[in-house]
């Protein structure tokens, strides 16, 4: 017999990647963000993002060239003390 452990029940938080975007804009040199979201997204918050794909209707490829776009319109990281 295979022993079950209890698991803690799942909080699930309604916008958890959004959480984090205001702490990445205030960043000196803010990266590039790609969201891929199970659910739509509004153009207010897709304004604040380089590209946003839905998982249900993007394709491995579509989501490889989105990233390779974007990677390549990034600017390369300045050296510390520049």
């Amino acid at each position: 017999m295979t022993p079950t452990w209890p698991t803690a029940p799942r909080r699930r938080r309604r916008r958890p990647g959004w959480d984090l975007l205001a702490d990445i804009e205030a960043l000196t040199l803010p990266p590039s963000v790609v969201v891929f979201s199970a659910s739509e997204v509004d153009r207010p918050q897709s304004a604040r993002v380089a590209a946003v794909l839905l998982k249900a209707q993007t394709s491995n490829d579509e989501l490889l060239q989105a990233l390779q776009r974007v990677l390549g319109q990034s600017h390369p990281p300045q050296p510390l003390g520049a």
